[in-house]
């Protein structure tokens, strides 16, 4: 993906599955759809939206998970088609967290 000259660049890290009360559920698609939501707001506070994202690296905690962050992924992005990168680990910073998400948007 290649970002027009001169265009403004947001970096979101650390998108993960916990709701607003400061839960996390226990299913990966529970956590795959709030990692998406809460994405999905924070480019709105720069004027941009899903459509804006160009690059999303996302670590997951087991190879089966990947299927599901796939398809939720494919459901939020609406047609947008960052590059993207998934690594499974052996492990994420808290106990519960399946998996944790970071991205690149750009717009001019």
């Amino acid at each position: 993906t290649e970002v027009p000259a001169h265009a403004r660049t947001l970096y979101l890290s650390g998108c993960l599955g916990i709701a607003p009360d400061g839960t996390t559920p226990d299913s990966i698609e529970a956590q795959c759809e709030l990692v998406m939501s809460n994405m999905n707001e924070k480019p709105k506070a720069a004027g941009m939206t899903m459509a804006n994202l160009v690059r999303m690296n996302a670590f997951i905690l087991k190879q089966e998970y990947v299927p599901p962050f796939g398809a939720v992924r494919t459901k939020w992005l609406n047609g947008a088609k960052p590059t993207m990168t998934t690594v499974v680990v052996s492990d994420l910073a808290a106990p519960g967290w399946l998996i944790e998400v970071d991205c690149i948007a750009a717009a001019v």
